[in-house]
């Protein structure tokens, strides 16, 4: 099977994690459907990011851009958990189960190579 060559992503790192979740919900919330964060290394640190399809940019089917975010350790839990509400701000922990229904969760998705990183 020969795949077509698909366009690189538009790299986008991001300040902190909170604002790839941030990016997130909008697109779960309408599609219904959480995309996961890929966890890879790149350079002996360790990136998380997630790569969001922006439909009908110009000609374009799609344009794509991987939101990532560089780490010195691994994440330490599978899923990351969020919440913003006031009068507490934001809060994001990494959580070992989705239990808790106050939170919006993000899976973490480890993988040996991330093809779409030049």
């Amino acid at each position: 099977n020969t795949y077509p060559n698909l366009p690189k992503p538009i790299m986008m790192e991001v300040e902190n994690l909170a604002s790839i979740v941030r990016v997130l919900i909008p697109p779960s919330v309408r599609e219904g459907m959480v995309f996961p964060l890929w966890h890879f290394e790149k350079d002996n640190k360790h990136n998380l990011g997630v790569m969001i399809p922006f439909e009908h940019y110009y000609e374009a089917d799609a344009l794509p851009i991987l939101f990532y975010f560089t780490m010195k350790e691994p994440p330490p839990g599978p899923f990351i958990k969020y919440s913003a509400a006031k009068p507490l701000g934001e809060r994001l922990d990494y959580a070992s189960n989705t239990s808790d229904v106050k939170y919006f969760y993000v899976k973490i998705i480890d993988v040996e190579d991330f093809p779409f990183i030049p």
